[in-house]
């Protein structure tokens, strides 16, 4: 179920899933103990999730300016325009991480985290498709909300598991 389930369920390591990740020496006033740390395949898939979400938005960036001149070609766009959509990502990315605290505490972080990926891969197909420049900027908003708002709450899902 997308917003109707608990955090805490899935976030608590399960026997199946646990491996020992690396041990570490504690030093305690009566001697030397041993403590193995563990890592679970899920925190270990949350931390990669969090991982490429800030490889989005540098490549975006990246590939929306090299591509840039080709948009304005195809779309016919004026300067304002190109402007308008190469800058939108930075603000909107400001307004999703923004929004990220107040939809986290309603929904929590794993439905969030959940919609934020669905908001980019639809602003992604939105931009693929888009015949014209409506379309595009669409789906450059939900690119900008979705990144911004992954970014936060990515960061603050994967300092919960570990």
């Amino acid at each position: 179920m997308f917003f109707g389930s608990s955090d805490k369920k899935d976030d608590e390591p399960s026997q199946e899933n646990e491996k020992v990740l690396l041990s570490a020496e504690e030093t305690t006033d009566d001697g030397t103990k041993s403590v193995e740390l563990k890592h679970t395949n899920k925190i270990f898939l949350w931390s990669m999730c969090a991982a490429i979400n800030s490889c989005n938005l540098g490549y975006n960036i990246g590939v929306n300016t090299v591509t840039s001149t080709l948009l304005q070609d195809y779309f016919d766009l004026t300067d304002i325009e190109l402007e308008i959509f190469l800058g939108s990502l930075n603000i909107l990315a400001m307004v999703g991480a923004l929004s990220a605290t107040a939809v986290t505490d309603r929904f929590g972080r794993r439905n969030a985290f959940t919609a934020s990926s669905l908001i980019f891969v639809v602003g992604i197909a939105l931009q693929t498709l888009a015949p014209n420049y409506a379309t595009l900027l669409s789906g450059r908003v939900l690119i900008g909300l979705g990144v911004g708002f992954g970014l936060a709450v990515r960061s603050s899902h994967t300092l919960v598991c570990l």
